[in-house]
Formats: structure tokens, sequence, C-alpha cells
């Protein structure tokens, strides 16, 4: 088991001024660190942010927050563009820290608990992808398995990034660069064939408010999820938050009960 490899949680959050209702992103993201921050070791959290998010988590050594500037994203197309510069500023921060395993995470979603601990023990030095995950819709508390989750979410996926792929240059820190459905051939064509986690390890969070595919519209929305169909298989496994299947969730991922 190797403990000392950092492992980072890399998050681009959406700047206050863009942010539809603010408190609501930063209790997203306090859920979110809350599901990484619980489990074992040498974790850092990168937060690429226009201003710093008030969450329980502000004093933790663990987190940093990189300062980003630039104006307010007035479309979708800029609201993307503005993600783009935060992942790039991630990753220069990955290889002013050294490299080690690196993850991109979009901050309203949520790590299995067992996920550090399941790198840590395998070690590869290479990555893992996220084949399998959950959907979590906020509104109506449905939890669905999907399959092909790397095409899915943005939190899809980890690489190792080592100490001799480091700098401007650096193939495999562009693979945290770009968008989730092609993380794992981006990935491959830079030489890192990423094994499968042989569990869900991460829970997509839709219907928050705040994330930009809920920001789309229900048309646009509607019709990445018919072009998703051809790629993902979604089975819904539990509706009741009374169910102790459910409640296990819960406790894995540290959904909120206010959620």
């Amino acid at each position: 088991m190797t403990k000392d490899v950092p492992i980072y949680f890399c998050i681009p959050l959406i700047g206050q001024g863009a942010a539809r209702n603010w408190s609501r992103v930063c209790e997203l993201l306090e859920q979110t660190l809350g599901s990484i921050l619980v489990q074992p070791g040498n974790i850092k959290v990168l937060v690429a942010c226009n201003e710093i998010p008030q969450t329980r988590f502000n004093d933790d050594p663990r987190v940093l927050y990189l300062p980003i500037e630039g104006p307010v994203p007035a479309d979708i197309d800029e609201m993307r563009r503005d993600k783009h510069t935060k992942r790039e500023r991630l990753s220069q921060e990955i290889s002013k820290l050294g490299g080690g395993y690196a993850m991109p995470v979009d901050a309203d979603d949520l790590l299995s608990n067992r996920l550090t601990s399941f790198i840590m023990e395998d070690d590869n030095r290479t990555g893992y992808c996220f084949q399998t995950g959950y959907t979590y819709d906020a509104k109506s508390g449905a939890i669905k398995l999907s399959n092909n989750f790397h095409r899915l979410c943005g939190t899809c996926g980890v690489v190792y990034i080592g100490p001799d792929e480091l700098g401007a240059e650096s193939k495999a820190l562009r693979v945290l660069q770009g968008g989730h459905p092609t993380f794992v051939k981006r990935a491959e064509r830079m030489g890192k064939k990423l094994t499968p986690v042989p569990f869900p390890a991460a829970l997509y969070v839709t219907n928050s408010g705040e994330s930009v595919r809920d920001r789309i519209g229900i048309t646009s929305a509607a019709q990445a999820l018919r072009r998703l169909k051809r790629y993902v298989q979604w089975q819904i496994i539990k509706l009741s938050g009374r169910d102790a299947a459910f409640k296990a969730l819960r406790a894995e991922f540290g959904i909120q009960k206010s959620q």
C-alpha cells in the first residue's frame, strides 16, 4: 500500500458573478469536499475559483484555493471557456506540486469513501476510469446506476502524473484539460490505459441548479441525454429514502439529508 503519493482532486468552481445562487454553490461544494476529505491518504483538494467560497473546510490545510481573474461569463459558451481556463490552472498547480494521482471533480459531485483506499492499495501508476457510477436527482431523490459513467459525468477518472511528466508541454496533464466524454480515449492517446475502478466510484448530482447542464435548458439537456443513450445504460435502483440500501449510499457518498 502506498500512502505517500499525493491524490489531487481538481475542482473548477463557478464564480459568484456567474452563479444563480452563490450560497447554494458553497453548500454543494461543502458536500463535495466532505465526501473527499473523509477519506484516508495524502489528499490535496485544488479549487480554481474567482472568489473563496465559504465552507466548513476553509481552514483545512488539505484544501488549496487557486485564484483566477477574468470577466464574468455572459453565456454558456463563455462558461465552458471559463471552466477550461480553470482546468489549465489546476494542471499548472499539479505540475508545480510535483505530480501524483489527479482527478477532475465537478463541484457538486460526490466520491465514494472507498476510492482513495483502492487507489493506494492498487497503485498502478497509470490511472483509473469510473466505468460505473450513480446519478442522483437532487429534486426527486432518485438514484440510478449508470454504465459508461465516464461519458456521462465530469468526475470520471484518475490519471497518474509522474515526476517526468511535468511542465507546460506535459501530455499527461492535458488529459485533465478536456471534456469528460473523451477522458479515457485522451488518456490512451497519451500512453495511459486506464483501469476501471471495480465499484461505482462517483455520484453525479443532477438538478442541483448550478451545473452547466442545469443551465443549458430543458431542450438542450434532453438532446444531450438522447445522444448519451447510445453509450450509457441506466438502471433505477432506489427511489425511497427509507430503503436500507439508499441509506447505505448516503453514508458512502456523504449525501446530506437536505438533498
